[in-house]
């Protein structure tokens, strides 16, 4: 190449200067190509080793676990969940990868790796009740990426919370079994298809059944996850260097999470559960507000109301702090305000209709 571009200087400089940008274009595409792959399979690694050896990821192992007379002090029988010596031969050969990119620091890949191991533990500890533990793992994780710029910084704050994530592991298998401790694998077999259809009985005996259908959400873990959501848009959005990149991303993160959870909740709530009267029905008999059921309408209007007053503050406040609170409210008045959807499916005010309800009929 070094000779192809001085034999085309003397004689044509244009196309020396071509061969010259072009060559600089593919080695800069291959070496931003080069950095993903290695960050990206640091993630991998770390999403790996969580998962493998947890107990609440893999179900037949954890029924298994279940029916044997294995206990919290007692070695898991397929591997450790915390880290061993040996977790760090991947993450220290793509360190040495990494090496010939200038712009990665030698132990950023294990940083990558470690992360995506803690935001695993975070999702077990959640799923298995210890939710101080989940929610102490996933704030200072969006520590971790707000001090992205601080690399050293970053570490430390990562070796903190590896320390927290052992004591809440421990607290985590020192409570197992954990069926009857959380609702949050009840959640995952509701999401089972088969095993739903194991449970039904066909309309409307499935709606009228005292048997709850659906999982409600505590007010303290919508508020919680509220403020996560909050955090972490604003960690994210704070290493955006161009303030017009920053401002399009966080603009577009409030109006999406403000529509998608007005949507949502609207349709959760809606869906199979119609006014008690028409339209028509309102007008002939001047009933323009029915309370029992016009109350679902008000979560939708509130975040819209929000979404509304967010974008017109971001003309006037920093919208890197305006995007995130918009967000906290917008899922706080999804998850929090009333009624809750057991409530409203058991007193609200409602006709419960079929059409809307498909797959539910079944042959007695």
């Amino acid at each position: 190449m070094v000779i192809l571009e001085w034999s085309c200087y003397w004689k044509y400089p244009t196309v020396s200067q071509t061969l010259t940008e072009l060559l600089a274009e593919h080695l800069a595409h291959g070496t931003l190509v080069g950095q993903r792959l290695i960050f990206l399979a640091a993630g991998l690694f770390g999403v790996y080793r969580g998962v493998i050896f947890h107990p609440y990821f893999r179900p037949d192992y954890r029924e298994w676990l279940e029916r044997t007379p294995w206990t919290w002090s007692m070695p898991l029988p397929l591997g450790p969940v915390h880290l061993v010596w040996e977790d760090a031969i991947v993450p220290v050969l793509l360190g040495l990868l990494a090496l010939r990119h200038e712009q990665i620091l030698l132990f950023a890949p294990a940083l990558f790796s470690a992360a995506a191991y803690l935001a695993v533990l975070g999702a077990a500890f959640c799923g298995t009740g210890q939710w101080s533990f989940g929610f102490t793992v996933f704030f200072l994780l969006g520590l971790i990426i707000r001090l992205n710029t601080f690399a050293w910084a970053a570490a430390g704050v990562a070796v903190g919370t590896y320390v927290v994530s052992l004591v809440g592991l421990r607290a985590c298998l020192a409570a197992f079994p954990w069926k009857d401790r959380t609702t949050t694998i009840q959640f995952w077999e509701l999401l089972d298809n088969q095993k739903q259809q194991e449970k039904e009985v066909g309309w409307p005996f499935n709606q009228l059944s005292p048997v709850p259908t659906t999982v409600c959400v505590p007010a303290v873990l919508g508020l919680f996850v509220s403020l996560l959501a909050g955090w972490w848009l604003h960690a994210f959005a704070a290493n955006l260097s161009d303030a017009s990149d920053q401002g399009e991303f966080l603009r577009f993160a409030f109006c999406l999470v403000g529509v998608g959870a007005a949507l949502t909740r609207f349709i959760s709530y809606f869906w199979g559960y119609l006014p008690p009267i028409s339209l028509w029905g309102r007008v002939r008999t001047m009933r323009w507000i029915i309370a029992g059921y016009d109350q679902i309408f008000l979560a939708p209007l509130s975040i819209a109301a929000v979404v509304t007053v967010a974008d017109l503050a971001r003309k006037q406040f920093d919208l890197l702090v305006v995007a995130p609170v918009s967000v906290f409210l917008t899922l706080l008045i999804a998850f929090n305000m009333g009624p809750t959807l057991r409530n409203w499916h058991t007193t609200g005010k409602h006709r419960i209709v079929p059409w809307l309800l498909q797959g539910q009929y079944r042959k007695l």
